[in-house]
């Protein structure tokens, strides 16, 4: 299996942002930090197995996960 760290994604407008079944297996403190906006992700179908200790912190609006 081929493993995605997944460091960043820029767009501050964006509200919903889709990742399912990407093969992603890490999520750096930085993935979404340029998304104060982001009221919905999707992640499922990832094989995630590491996850940044201040991932989410810059998502203040996140409701869903």
């Amino acid at each position: 299996m081929v493993k995605y760290k997944f460091n960043s994604v820029y767009n501050v407008s964006v509200e919903r942002k889709i990742f399912s079944n990407n093969a992603i297996t890490e999520l750096s403190d930085t993935a979404f930090r340029k998304n104060p906006k982001l009221t919905l992700l999707e992640m499922g179908g990832n094989p995630i197995t590491k996850v940044g200790g201040s991932t989410f912190a810059h998502l203040p609006n996140l409701k869903k996960l």
